[in-house]
């Protein structure tokens, strides 16, 4: 089990006849997570058997800027960039028997919301002509895998039941916050808030894999379970005001996150449900 935790605090403000202020905050979570039985490998286990690779990426930003004057500009920029690779294998060849058997990768994407329910930016601008805007992206990339390789032996071995004794799966989580108020003012304004968040296979990754190999042998006294799933919930909220003889205003949430959830079982494998 593995976490990051990153958080970027920034503030910016500048005033005078002609201003100039802009917020900079970025943050990087980079993991690689990975538990395995190893090829050829035997283990015999009397009770519960449990093989879990598990990540979390939590990172978050506070961003104020301010700025003032005849002619005011303020801005801001924030880059979350989350990259987990997470891996629970059994090798080639390898054999595992126990009373029970829990084998998982998952990762987990966490952005609460900020204590006392403030902003993660709260921008102001002014000035006889003011322009500001506000560019965030989030790109998230999960690979999520469990790997049953080729020829492996697993068995619960044991009477007849119908509990959940073998169960193998592949998850990915996102509990992700975010909020973006921007107010700009002059007599000539205009604001501009662009947010993102991004796991569509193209930009980042929502994907969970669980493979079976040729020949794997997977045996079970109870009910088997193969699966490979996510959830969660991804709030971007936008709030832009202006005022000024001239306003206009525009405040653009993007969330595009498309799952890639696969159970593959390669060749010829046996997947059987004994009792002994």
């Amino acid at each position: 089990m593995s976490t990051d935790d990153n958080f970027a605090f920034t503030n910016a403000g500048s005033g005078g006849a002609i201003a100039g202020a802009a917020a900079v905050a970025n943050t990087t979570n980079d993991s690689t997570t990975w538990a395995a039985v190893g090829a050829s490998d035997s283990i015999h286990v009397a009770g519960d058997f449990s093989l879990g690779a598990d990540h979390t990426a939590q990172y978050n930003e506070h961003i104020t800027t301010f700025a003032g004057g005849l002619l005011a500009g303020a801005g801001a920029s924030i880059n979350h960039e989350v990259t987990a690779d997470t891996t629970a294998e059994v090798g080639a060849s390898a054999t595992v028997f126990g009373g029970t058997v829990s084998i998982s990768a998952a990762d987990h994407a966490v952005k609460p919301q900020l204590a006392g329910g403030i902003a993660n930016l709260d921008g102001t601008t002014g000035g006889l002509a003011s322009a500001a805007g506000v560019d965030e992206t989030a790109t998230i990339t999960f690979h999520t895998h469990v790997n049953i390789d080729d020829y492996a032996t697993i068995v619960v071995p044991g009477p007849a039941t119908n509990n959940d004794v073998f169960v193998v799966t592949a998850l990915n989580t996102f509990n992700v916050y975010d909020q973006l108020a921007f107010t700009t003012g002059g007599a000539i304004s205009g604001a501009a808030v662009y947010a993102r968040m991004l796991a569509n296979g193209t930009q980042g990754a929502d994907e969970a894999h669980l493979t079976v190999g040729t020949g794997a042998n997977l045996v079970s006294s109870g009910r088997m379970t193969l699966a490979a799933d996510g959830r969660g919930n991804l709030d971007q909220e936008i709030a832009t005001n202006t005022y000024g003889a001239g306003t206009a205003t525009l405040g653009q949430p993007t969330v595009d996150v498309r799952p890639d959830n696969q159970v593959t079982i390669k060749g010829t494998p046996r997947l059987s449900r004994t009792a002994t």
